[in-house]
């Protein structure tokens, strides 16, 4: 098994002008979202009511014939965004597809590509893949933004990640900048996440890579936010539509916390939000950065995987011990907690 991943630190221009996507309803996508061995998720978001569907074939096939999904209608109740759910499908197999909105075609500058993974298991070596992963997505917005330069610069990196055509890409958090008046209705992370999901230069790699995430405090509420955030549920339900995955979280346990496989690979998409202690909290064995029970499903997880390598994933340092800036060393108990486990279960990978 061959992992080969490409890691980045995004930091990203608005370029107003290049705005257009050359269809006067399409605001952004298609993004491919999670994928199984037989079932895809895409994801597309118009500017105002409109009726969408995917149109889809096996890659390199000759006269294919295109399998369409159903329609969609968006609406701003549901920020005009489609999710649909692709199922049925055979495995280990790579699909071209395009999009139609109200029944016209809508050409990309790009190919557009989704796909299943293998059934390996116990019939052939597990699959060599390409991982792209990457944190802290600033885009400017002149009327938000604070004075003097501001934070965005270069947006090259979606190019150069584009070309390299992973086949799965991880955001680590921050995959937006909640400005101070983002944070403080519901609309208003909407209005965040829908400004820099139609940034131009993103939408070739939305539209070939399948993409996972997770957050940090940025995408999740105010800088260094914690468990007190008086809108996080609707934070989490914000995020949830625009990184549709299986599942986040337990039935019993909100957060951005996720398992997947691929190949011989289970990633574990931590939370290091939802449930945070404050930072200013008096310090003691009770402080978390994962919860009681988020880091039970951990534990759990990684005793159950049967993965050979296994990678845990979260917005925040884990590994560093310093405690001068955010990151797990500042929850020494919950810490050594988890690292004994490790140890003591013998966690392989």
């Amino acid at each position: 098994m061959s992992v080969r991943s490409l890691p980045l630190l995004f930091v990203l221009a608005w370029a107003g002008s290049a705005f257009a996507q050359d269809h006067p309803l399409l605001s952004a996508g298609p993004m491919n979202a999670y994928a199984e061995m037989t079932e895809v998720g895409v994801w597309v978001q118009t500017k105002a009511d409109a009726s969408v569907r995917l149109r889809y074939w096996p890659q390199g096939a000759a006269s294919p014939a295109k399998a369409a999904t159903q329609t969609i209608q968006t609406s701003a109740v549901g920020d005009h965004i489609a999710v649909f759910t692709i199922a049925g499908l055979p495995f280990g197999t790579k699909f071209d597809y395009e999009v139609e909105i109200n029944g016209q075609l809508v050409p990309r500058p790009y190919p557009l590509r989704f796909q299943t993974q293998p059934l390996w298991r116990w019939q052939s070596e597990p699959p060599e893949f390409r991982v792209a992963f990457g944190s802290c997505a600033y885009f400017n917005d002149a009327p938000f933004d604070r004075p003097g330069r501001p934070y965005g610069g270069d947006h090259e990196i979606f190019d150069a990640l584009a070309k390299k055509q992973p086949d799965l890409m991880l955001w680590l958090g921050d995959n937006v900048y909640y400005r101070e008046a983002d944070w403080l209705t519901e609309s208003a992370m909407r209005y965040r996440w829908r400004h820099n999901r139609a940034f131009p230069g993103l939408q070739p790699l939305l539209g070939f890579a399948q993409h996972y995430a997770t957050w940090d405090d940025h995408d999740y509420g105010p800088n260094d936010s914690d468990r007190s955030f008086r809108l996080k549920g609707e934070a989490l339900r914000v995020f949830a539509d625009y990184f549709p995955a299986v599942r986040y979280g337990t039935p019993e346990t909100p957060g951005t916390f996720q398992r997947f496989e691929w190949g011989d690979v289970e990633f574990f998409m931590l939370d290091d939000r939802y449930h945070r202690t404050p930072n200013r909290m008096p310090v003691d064995d009770e402080r978390t950065m994962l919860g009681k029970a988020q880091l039970q499903w951990l534990k759990d997880s990684l005793v159950n995987s049967q993965a050979v390598f296994k990678v845990v994933v979260c917005g925040g340092q884990m590994l560093n011990p310093i405690t001068h800036y955010e990151g797990f060393g500042q929850f020494e108990a919950e810490r050594k907690d988890l690292f004994d486990f490790l140890a003591k279960a013998n966690i392989s990978g």
